[in-house]
């Protein structure tokens, strides 16, 4: 144990890289999981750090209160925006995404409260390599639950041929819907966790690289296996 103690130790930093990673990598798969190729996980990486950043910053509060309003921010946000974003399919579901992250690009660079283009700094670390995992675990259990569940069946049968799932009786706007929010909550999750083990949080921290390199995650691992995401981040994040 002392060993695996060391190695972690050693490797710290890689590993709360890679753990955060996984998590955005786990928000990305399960719509692209359902055919529903949407990329506004960074939106929702955004909202959730700066919420969190700053309630530990001005506010003093403890990193339980922090994660619970943090990611309830982000979900809230998720749901606002999931009924409408879902109307849409294909390449204006993508392009939509796209254009929402550059969005909040512009904004974070343009308010004073974000930090503008330098970002906020001095961010107290609250979660260590063992918290980041942990949360891992636990995303990757409900994700494999998830796929093992009637739901799971249907979304695939959802990706498969979204045309017959509705003539099965299957309600896929609603699933749409959840699958959205609960992939916003996810990287909420990783936004929030992120700030409080890497002390900042700036614009260049959720553009367009962020996506395409959390694409190459999930496309690397394959979409089929719900080990995907897990392979394909450290994988390609080792190789870096």
């Amino acid at each position: 144990m002392g060993a695996i103690a060391e190695l972690i130790h050693d490797n710290r930093v890689l590993l709360r890289i890679m753990g955060t990673n996984i998590l955005i990598a786990y928000a990305m798969w399960l719509p692209l999981a359902m055919g529903q190729f949407q990329v506004t996980q960074p939106v929702f990486l955004a909202i959730s750090g700066y919420t969190g950043a700053l309630l530990t910053l001005n506010a003093g509060m403890p990193l339980p209160l922090v994660l619970v309003l943090a990611v309830g921010a982000g979900v809230a946000v998720a749901v606002l925006l999931a009924p409408l974003l879902v109307r849409l399919s294909g390449i204006f579901l993508g392009l939509v995404s796209f254009a929402l992250v550059g969005l909040v690009v512009v904004v974070a660079l343009n308010i004073g409260v974000t930090g503008g283009s330098t970002g906020l700094f001095g961010i107290p670390r609250k979660v260590d390599v063992y918290g980041i995992w942990t949360a891992v675990a636990l995303v990757i259990a409900l994700m494999i639950l998830l796929r093992r569940s009637r739901f799971g069946l249907a979304m695939t049968i959802v990706n498969d041929d979204p045309v017959a799932a509705r003539g099965t009786g299957l309600n896929v706007f609603r699933m749409h819907v959840l699958v959205f929010v609960l992939s916003a909550g996810i990287a909420s999750l990783a936004g929030v966790l992120r700030v409080h083990t890497f002390y900042n949080i700036g614009p260049s921290d959720f553009g367009l690289d962020q996506i395409l390199g959390i694409l190459t995650f999930v496309i690397l691992g394959g979409m089929r296996s719900v080990w995907g995401p897990l392979v394909g981040t450290v994988v390609v994040t080792m190789i870096s």
